[in-house]
């Protein structure tokens, strides 16, 4: 899926260089952020983080909020 324009600056003004899609929870485009390494590759950051993208509003989820979000997709 491509990241909507929104999702990415919502990840960068928020400290995050790494979007990737997780896919629909309640309706909405669920994204997961993070911070990649100099070698690409993505670094442990504390609690998850993650974006939903719906009606062309980007919701920057943090805490206990994104970990049920994350959980949902197991």
């Amino acid at each position: 899926m491509n990241i909507p324009k929104i999702v990415s600056e919502t990840a960068e003004k928020n400290g995050y260089d790494l979007v990737e899609y997780l896919g629909t929870y309640k309706g909405a485009d669920a994204f997961c952020v993070g911070v990649k390494s100099d070698e690409e590759i993505p670094c442990p950051t504390g609690l998850p983080s993650a974006i939903l993208f719906r009606n062309g509003v980007a919701e920057f989820v943090s805490g206990l909020e994104s970990l049920e979000l994350l959980n949902s997709f197991e």
